[in-house]
């Protein structure tokens, strides 16, 4: 009894620190995020530098919690809502790093072609980074308390961005006759817009990763079944 109650400790305490890596990552991403954001919005090229040079740290977070979840499956085998937990965090790290590879895409949009921030200001990009950034924050949450309804409203809420975002799209085809002299930024600006929007879609994908911890419930694809013929190998 007592070798398995300091086994529960030791597995507690890997588990506690895979939650601060994955909270270290979720905390990077974000400021990664508002800094492409800002860069963006400022025309501000030293900024979108540094956003590009530490995605190397978002990358070496992203193969530590992986390594972490690695360790915990191969020493303690973790079963039930543990096992849940260590499954989440591995599909949420995926999540995280594609968002700071978006966010380094931005910036190197903003490298290469230097928009300027009156174009950017015609459009209403500072109003999907805000919404994106409220759902990042939101995930965030969301996974550290457990909390299901707040991430069936992360979910939800990625139909505000998508409206956005097609909003956007209109306003790029009135900022093509106004600027017709600033067609290769617009492209551009294009790119920046889809790669918010495609945040915003990982974000939605963390909510429905957090209800899945929470509640077991698989609600990635609605209306598709697992195959009932499939069954799960028994231990033995």
């Amino acid at each position: 009894m007592a070798m398995q109650t300091q086994s529960s400790r030791q597995l507690d305490d890997e588990l506690a620190v895979l939650r601060q890596l994955l909270s270290d990552m979720s905390e990077l991403v974000e400021e990664q995020v508002v800094d492409a954001i800002n860069a963006l919005s400022s025309n501000d090229l030293k900024l979108a530098e540094q956003v590009r040079a530490r995605d190397d740290e978002v990358d070496r977070l992203e193969l530590e919690v992986d390594y972490q979840c690695e360790r915990i499956l191969a020493l303690f085998t973790p079963v039930a809502v543990d096992l849940r937990l260590i499954i989440s965090a591995v599909k949420i790290n995926t999540d995280l790093e594609r968002i700071g590879d978006h966010a380094k895409n931005l910036a190197k949009h903003v490298c290469e072609i230097g928009l300027s921030a009156e174009l950017v200001s015609e459009t209403n990009m500072r109003e999907m980074a805000d919404e994106v950034r409220w759902m990042l924050r939101s995930a965030h949450e969301a996974f550290f308390r457990r909390d299901q309804f707040l991430a069936r409203k992360i979910i939800a809420y990625d139909q505000r961005v998508d409206r956005l975002y097609q909003d956007m799209i209109a306003m790029i085809g009135q900022l093509v006759r106004t600027y017709s002299d600033k067609a290769n930024e617009i492209i551009h600006l294009v790119h920046i817009g889809k790669s918010v929007e495609r945040m915003a879609d990982h974000a939605k994908n963390i909510g429905k990763i957090v209800v899945f911890l929470v509640e077991g419930v698989d609600i990635r694809h609605r209306g598709v079944e697992r195959n009932p013929d499939r069954s799960v190998p028994q231990a033995t």
